[in-house]
This record gives structure tokens, C-alpha cells and sequence, in this order.
């Protein structure tokens, strides 16, 4: 009897144990399993995740390395195309740029303008065919300041018997002039609006300023006005007063319309005024219009004698009152 129940216990009871302990392993499998599932996903996303950003590097870097190989095509597309069409239009501006110096038309000063326009509204290579544009008018705004700078240094080396016929062809370079540089800022004016603020460049003022400067022109000028004031003076240099009422005047113009600054440009022509004022009073020519048979009379032959006297009284005369005396009103809008 014992012996039975002793073995009926220990086969009633062994296989509950072996069913825990297989249950314990069970869930320590299951357990151990689920922590390897769960470590292998979050380093399989990590590496995901890490591959993905190199991936996206890789990507960036070859769009990066097509971006460099295609600016260089592309600007080398428009090398190759913008000067084809802007030659002929360049031409044009050209044209009609001298023809407006020649005879000042509304017509031609349009076609300057509307050229001008169409080339800065075209919408292939705009960037570059603006930027064509501003360079256009840097080369013809420094070729016009360096044609005035050698009008002004042929006054400055003429010869005293060829002062009158030279003066002459300088009035006519400096009208001219005056012209050119009124077509070239007015008809330029259209990139000021939008391309030059854009583009960071200094306005075609200034840059019409700063070619004043690297041209040296109000030097040149200063230095044409003191010579011919100095040979009026001595009395190597005779200009009739008519002359030198179209010249003051011409002068006074042309430099508004270049730029120039005001009290420089006329105080350089004042000086000359002075001069030639005191040499038509003292000399006998015919000041302020004065007919030809005043000349000889005992008012001449008095002023001749007193010209330290002379000279005095016109010290205290303003540049405003020499402009009226030659009725120069380009200079009196200046002083």
C-alpha cells in the first residue's frame, strides 16, 4: 500500500513540475526573445535612420556637384547667345545716340529710349543683357568725359592768334557734348528703377561721378579757365565779347548736365569773366554790345589809364552779376 501510494504520488505530482518548469523556460524564452525583437528593431530604425541621412548627404552632394558642372554650361550658353542680338542693338543705341548729338530730335532721342527699354524687359539671360546695359553705359559716359577733358586741354595749349577760330570749334564739341550726356542719363535712366537697387551697383549718377573723378576733368577744366584768364589778362588772348558770352554760357550748361559740381565749374568760368571784362573796358573793344564807333573815345582812352581801377570795381562784382552781364543763364541757375 505505501508502495503504491508513494508511486501514485510521485506520478500524480511529477508532471505539474515538469509542466511549471517547462512554462518557467517558456516565458524566459519568450521573455529573452522579445527583449532580442525589440534591440534588433530599435538598432535595425537607428540604422535605417543613419543610412537614410547619408543617403540624402550622398544626394545632396552629387546635386550639388550637377548644380557647379551646369552654371558653367549655362553662363557659357550665355556668353555664346546674348551678344549676338545685343551687337545689332548696341549699334543702334549707338546711332542713335550720335545722331541726337548732331540734331536733338524727339524721334531720335525715342529710338535711344525704346532700344534701351525692349533690352531690359526681354525675359531670356535678363541678368546678363541688364548687366550688358549698365556696362554700355559706363564705356559711353567715360568716352564723353574724356572727349570734354580734351576739348578742354585744346583750349588750354591754343596759341593766342588762334584763341578766336579755336574757341569756336570748341563751342560747337562742347554743345555736342552737352547733348550726349543729356541722351545718355535720360534715356539709361529705366535700369535705375529696378535692376541697378537689385543688382547692388551704384546708381548711373554716381557712377557718372566717380568717372568724373578718375578722368580728372574738373581739373582739367579748373586748369583750362585759369590759363585763359591768365592770357586775358596780360593781353596775349583777345575773344570777342560775343564769344565769350556763347562759351560761359555753353560751359554752364554742359556742366549741369555732366554732373559737375556747381561752385567749382563756375567759379573756374568767373575768373575768365573777370578778366575779359576788364580787358573789353580797358582795351577799347566793345563791351556790353557796344557799337563799333564808340570805340577810340575819351571814355576808352580814360578807362585804359586806369585799369587797377578798373580791375577793382569788377572785384566786387558776385559771379551772379557777371552772369547778367553776359547774360549767361545756365551759370546764374549754378552760382
Amino acid at each position: 500500500m505505501g508502495i503504491c501510494c508513494t508511486r501514485h504520488l510521485t506520478t500524480r505530482s511529477s508532471p505539474p513540475v515538469v509542466e511549471l518548469c517547462d512554462s518557467i523556460d517558456m516565458e524566459k524564452i519568450s521573455l529573452l526573445q522579445g527583449k532580442a525583437k525589440s534591440g534588433g528593431s530599435a538598432f535595425s530604425e537607428e540604422a535605417n535612420v543613419n543610412t537614410d541621412m547619408v543617403i540624402q548627404s550622398q544626394h545632396d552632394e552629387n546635386s550639388e556637384a550637377e548644380a557647379d558642372e551646369r552654371i558653367p554650361k549655362q553662363e557659357e550658353r550665355v556668353v555664346d547667345i546674348v551678344p549676338e542680338f545685343l551687337t545689332e542693338k548696341f549699334n543702334v543705341i549707338e546711332n542713335g545716340l550720335n545722331e541726337y548729338c548732331e540734331n536733338s530730335t524727339a524721334s531720335s532721342f525715342m529710338e535711344i529710349y525704346t532700344c534701351i527699354y525692349d533690352l531690359c524687359n526681354r525675359r531670356e539671360h535678363k541678368n546678363a543683357v541688364c548687366r550688358a546695359v549698365y556696362e554700355l553705359y559706363r564705356r559711353e559716359t567715360q568716352s564723353a568725359v574724356r572727349q570734354l577733358a580734351t576739348a578742354c586741354r585744346r583750349m588750354s595749349g591754343a596759341l593766342p592768334p588762334n584763341l578766336q577760330v579755336l574757341s569756336s570749334e570748341v563751342l560747337l564739341e562742347w554743345q555736342r557734348l552737352e547733348r550726349r550726356f543729356h541722351a545718355l542719363q535720360a534715356s539709361f535712366g529705366y535700369l535705375d528703377r529696378y535692376y541697378v537697387p537689385r543688382a547692388s551697383l551704384e546708381n548711373l549718377s554716381t557712377l557718372r561721378l566717380s568717372i568724373l573723378a578718375a578722368e580728372n576733368l574738373e581739373e582739367e577744366a579748373q586748369l583750362m579757365w585759369n590759363i585763359l584768364a591768365a592770357s586775358l589778362r596780360d593781353g596775349h588772348a583777345a575773344i570777342s565779347f560775343q564769344r565769350m558770352r556763347e562759351l560761359a554760357d555753353a560751359w554752364g550748361t554742359l556742366t549741369r548736365v555732366a554732373g559737375m559740381q556747381d561752385t567749382a565749374a563756375a567759379a573756374g568760368a568767373s575768373s575768365a569773366l573777370r578778366e575779359h571784362l576788364a580787358a573789353t573796358f580797358t582795351e577799347g573793344r566793345e563791351p556790353l554790345g557796344r557799337s563799333g564807333a564808340a570805340s577810340g573815345t575819351a571814355t576808352d582812352r580814360v578807362l585804359g589809364m586806369q585799369r587797377p581801377l578798373v580791375r577793382v570795381i569788377i572785384e566786387f562784382l558776385s559771379e551772379q552779376d557777371l552772369c547778367q552781364v553776359y547774360s549767361v543763364r545756365s551759370m546764374q541757375r549754378s552760382v
